[in-house]
């Protein structure tokens, strides 16, 4: 089944909004946050740091897995 759209594409479009003026702020020391970002990018790219992350997270899930089976166990 085929539906065609009803509205004629060659009118001109009357309904729109003006977007409100956005508020930019500028930062003076971009150079050194841009620095502290491609330092902090380049230490979680590195093969070994990026292991211990992972590990440090496992290990921090199964810590609260654990007390969440606790503690549903003796609540119940």
């Amino acid at each position: 089944m085929i539906i065609e759209d009803e509205r004629d594409e060659e009118a001109p479009i009357t309904d729109y909004r003006e977007a409100p003026a956005t508020k930019v702020k500028i930062l003076h020391d971009q150079l050194a946050r841009f620095e502290e970002f491609l330092a902090r990018h380049s230490q979680i790219k590195n093969k070994s740091t990026h292991f211990a992350l992972c590990y440090a997270l496992i290990d921090h899930l199964w810590k609260v897995y654990i007390i969440l089976i606790h503690s549903s166990i003796c609540v119940i």
